[in-house]
């Protein structure tokens, strides 16, 4: 008709900017911002898929003063650049194939366009505001994106937010107050908590939180989350996900890395003793990229009178730079040390910093300046032998490319028990830690020990093989071994400790961590061992016996370094019965327990060869790993042994399994705790007593008049007040904004258990495949024993990939095809039509076998593509329309993907 429009209409007009649902183009503030930054500044997150729709030169010019627009090759386009060369050009992604868009891609030349929508929540799911998709707010979310937004109701988000305080209250530890709190001067509920949080790691921000949440006797009053830079996600993980107090700490532009921590470091410590917390006498700090033990609290809770009783100590830290798994057995034992320990966990005494140390602050380094003998003045810290957290975030702020890694080793060796004791009683390490008692009993210990004159002659540590086991001692009661080694100060310097801390596998950073007067104390199998510095105040003061000649530092350097066992663990070496098992398994049948750190130091050829029949030792990655390849019959790798070299994606794992590998185990007895009675304690409620504040006072609702981004002045006032806001120090309220969601309500949805799945995989993308499983195993009605994975046998990862499926997989049925293709085809055609004729020839072959044979009894059978990545609900989709195949006889079929949803 007359008002058809013409064809020719639509490739003349410039095509509309396709955006979600409330959904935005924003610019990059800065040059070198990617779009997760420049997203969540708006309280929005980046998905990749939306930059497609970005990516022209209509979008640039909306928002940028180009002075061109040119196509280009890179994942951080569409962007403007301001370098020399192309200054003021905008150019966009000409070749995707090569540069996918990435929200976290960036340039330090470039100014970013970013598509940003609403973050999604899964409905029903467990702990987390953000969403998965690839290149979005980071590795640490936990749900997917929606493929169909739905805008939820205020009212909706109070539910929503309502059922996840429910759920963190299924988390906590229900234990009572333990006996020995009914003797403490200091309960867990009065040490106010400062978290330190960047904005930039939401992610990490929550499981912090998270972790602190679920300790027995924490209560969400005594903690303010201090916040560096407007960044809507992370504030609201801390106001709406855990309601704890939050302020805002406003950058002043420092573009340098330790600078900017610097300064946050130092304002929030100052706010926090000197407005929210100001009657408080300590203070603990805590960093966004933690994790705490059961009982830290009342670690801290423990030792806290120290600070105001005992004037030469200045910190009490929770994390051991030296707790290496083979040096540590006694959750009560203390160390102290003349180097401050702030690191992830530490408690500080108010009025000190009130009066001495924030007055001093420096511009940067703040750990360094604290570090120094100057400023410490004498003072010294205390930490726990067994360290009461970890570290979680791989984000170092630093240029080196191998930071992650060499972060990820350095906390994978480590102790921490995540399941430990909820409640651990100090009893006499309190007393024994005071200034005059630890010097003492380091002299007395000094004059006892053995001298080592050369380092062949240091014991070996000789773990627990048989079923005896070494009964954990205070160290003051051991035996000790004297190492002395040449250095003209109490301090070695760096290039020294290096050698030194090389040989023992220990951090080289200077000063040396856990230092006290030139003396270092470790746990070495059944004694304990001093390295001592030859100019040690403490060893002159000690009259030690003749030790003879110092070590020189050479002997560190060309002496090869000791297999380092913990000999409270048992070393287990998988028999043939046992191929397969995981060391959680292996260590339980001994009534025993597997911790991660102590498989570290068995993960190289010497423990391998030591306790398992080696033909030969090569590198390998896995978590299952150090492992022996199990011998078979025509096997060319079989008596192989295996050692892990990527730590950052294969962490050791006491749970990992291979079917063809022997793992090598070490277990240990459970740590030693304090008996538990429900004890009445005044000013300590029973956990299950705690009253949690209600959610609902934090939400600032905007009306439908009301702009989201002018709030009401009521608004800001209520919000502030919250956090203890007080004049000068500025902090934004947070306006609420519906939450996307998509799926149905899990109340009304149907669980779908017995829905038979195969999986193809042609053995192409082992990475792809991975993902794909794990996608699976996260969705809603998972269930282990109704899928079936087909492995093609002549992908390109084919043997990667089944090693994979049999490591991380294990329990998921497994199907090798022996013929991929019809023979006829290869070598006649083109490789893409090979490997068509390769897939279809075994989809033919996986559904005959499977509809024949492992589902037989199945109506219909859901296939999934090797790398599919599923919605939380995709599984209750299926489910839910699965009986029209059986009645709608014009139905043969039912995709969860749609070609035109974009």
């Amino acid at each position: 008709g007359s008002e058809a429009l013409e064809p020719m209409l639509f490739y003349s007009l410039t095509p509309p900017l396709l955006l979600p649902a409330g959904g935005e183009v924003r610019a990059a503030a800065l040059p070198g911002q990617d779009c997760l930054q420049t997203c969540r500044s708006r309280g929005l997150v980046c998905l990749d898929e939306d930059l497609l729709f970005v990516n022209h030169c209509a979008a640039l010019a909306s928002l940028l003063p180009c002075a061109g627009c040119e196509p280009g090759q890179g994942s951080e386009l569409p962007s403007q650049s301001l370098g020399d060369d192309f200054h003021g050009l905008c150019r966009y992604n000409v070749d995707l194939a090569k540069h996918p868009p990435r929200c976290a891609a960036r340039s330090a030349e470039g100014r970013r366009v970013c598509a940003c929508r609403r973050g999604f929540v899964e409905p029903g799911g467990r702990l987390s505001l953000f969403s998965t998709a690839t290149g979005g707010v980071g590795e640490g979310d936990h749900s997917a994106p929606a493929s169909a937004a739905s805008v939820h109701s205020a009212e909706a988000d109070r539910d929503m937010l309502e059922t996840l305080h429910q759920q963190l209250d299924e988390l906590r530890y229900k234990d009572p107050p333990p006996a020995f709190a009914a003797h403490l001067e200091t309960q867990p509920k009065d040490i106010p908590i400062l978290v330190l949080a960047t904005g930039r790691r939401p992610e990490d921000l929550e499981l912090t939180l998270k972790s602190l949440s679920r300790l027995p006797g924490y209560h969400p009053e005594q903690v303010l989350v201090s916040q560096d830079g407007v960044e809507h996600l992370a504030q609201r993980v801390a106001q709406e996900m855990f309601n704890v107090s939050w302020v805002l700490h406003e950058r002043d532009g420092l573009h340098d890395f330790d600078a900017s921590v610097t300064e946050h470091h130092r304002a929030a410590i100052s706010y926090a003793l000197n407005h929210r917390f100001r009657d408080a006498r300590s203070l603990l700090v805590v960093e966004e990229d933690m994790e705490a033990a059961p009982d830290m609290l009342w670690f801290f809770a423990q030792l806290e009178p120290l600070l105001h009783q005992d004037e030469g100590i200045w910190c009490i830290g929770a994390w051991n730079e030296n707790g290496m798994a083979p040096y540590v057995a006694d959750p009560t034992a203390l160390i102290r040390t003349d180097v401050f320990a702030g690191s992830l966990a530490w408690l500080l005494p108010a009025q000190l910093w009130r009066t001495e140390l924030l007055p001093r602050w420096p511009t940067k380094d703040w750990a360094k300046h604290l570090r120094s003998r100057a400023i410490a003045s004498g003072r010294q810290c205390l930490v726990p032998e067994i360290s009461r957290v970890r570290h979680v975030g791989r984000d170092t702020g630093k240029d080196d490319a191998q930071a992650p890694a060499k972060a990820a080793a350095r906390d994978a060796s480590i102790f921490f028990a995540p399941y430990g004791p909820s409640a651990v009683d100090l009893g006499v390490s309190v007393e024994e830690v005071r200034r005059k008692a630890y010097g003492s009993a380091m002299q007395t210990a000094l004059q006892a020990a053995t001298p080592i004159q050369d380092l062949a002659d240091l014991p070996p540590l000789i773990p627990d093989i048989a079923q005896g086991s070494h009964k954990v001692v205070p160290w003051f009661e051991l035996r000790g071994l004297m190492l002395v080694f040449e250095c003209p100060s109490p301090e070695p310097d760096a290039e020294t400790w290096s050698k030194i801390a090389g040989f023992f596998k220990l951090n080289e950073a200077t000063p040396p961590r856990g230092f006290y007067e030139g003396v270092m104390r470790l746990r070495w199998g059944t004694t304990v061992l001093f390295i001592v510095a030859s100019s040690s105040s403490l060893l002159a003061s000690a009259k030690a016996s003749p030790w003879g000649s110092a070590l020189s530092v050479k002997a560190f350097q060309q002496s090869p370094s000791p297999l380092l066992v913990s000999p409270v663990a048992a070393v287990t070496a998988a028999g043939v019965k046992d191929s397969g098992r995981s060391c959680d398994s292996l260590c339980q049948s001994m009534d025993r327990e597997c911790f991660s750190a102590d498989l570290f130091f068995l993960n190289n050829c010497i423990a391998l060869r030591q306790f398992q029949t080696c033909s030969r030792c090569e590198a390998n990655v896995g978590s299952d790993q150090p492992a022996l390849v199990v011998p078979t019959r025509g096997s060319k790798i079989g008596g192989t042994c295996l050692y892990n070299t990527d730590f950052l994606k294969h962490a050791p794992s006491c749970e990992s399994g291979h079917p063809n590998t022997r793992r090598l185990c070490a277990c240990r007895k459970p740590l030693r705790a304090a008996k538990l009675q429900a004890t009445e304690v005044a000013g300590v409620e029973t956990v299950r007593n705690e009253i949690r504040p209600s959610p609902t006072p934090r939400l600032v609702v905007p009306t439908a008049q009301a702009p989201a981004t002018a709030p009401t002045k009521e608004a800001i006032a209520a919000t502030a007040e919250a956090v203890g806001w007080r004049p000068g120090l500025r902090a934004e309220a947070w306006q609420q904004k519906p939450l996307a969601a998509f799926a149905v309500d899990n109340s009304q949805q149907k669980d779908p258990v017995g829905l038979a799945i195969l999986v193809l995989a042609p053995g192409d993308r082992v990475e792809a495949l991975r993902d794909g499983l794990a996608s699976l195993k996260r969705t809603r009605g998972f269930a282990e024993s109704h899928v079936l994975v087909s492995l093609g046998c002549c992908g390109a990862q084919v043997e990667e990939a089944r090693h994979m499926l049999e490591t991380e997989f294990a329990e998921l049925k497994l199907s090798v095809q022996e013929e991929s293709a019809p023979g006829a085809l290869r070598g006649r055609s083109s490789k893409l039509l090979e490997y068509s004729a390769r897939d279809t020839w075994q989809l033919r072959v996986a559904l005959e076998s499977a509809l024949t044979g492992v589902f037989n009894a199945s109506k219909s059978v859901l296939v999934l593509d090797e790398g599919t990545l599923l919605s939380p609900d995709a599984l209750g989709f299926f489910y839910e329309l699965e009986p029209l195949l059986q009645e709608d006889p014009t139905l043969w079929c039912i995709g969860a993907w749609n070609d035109a949803e974009i």
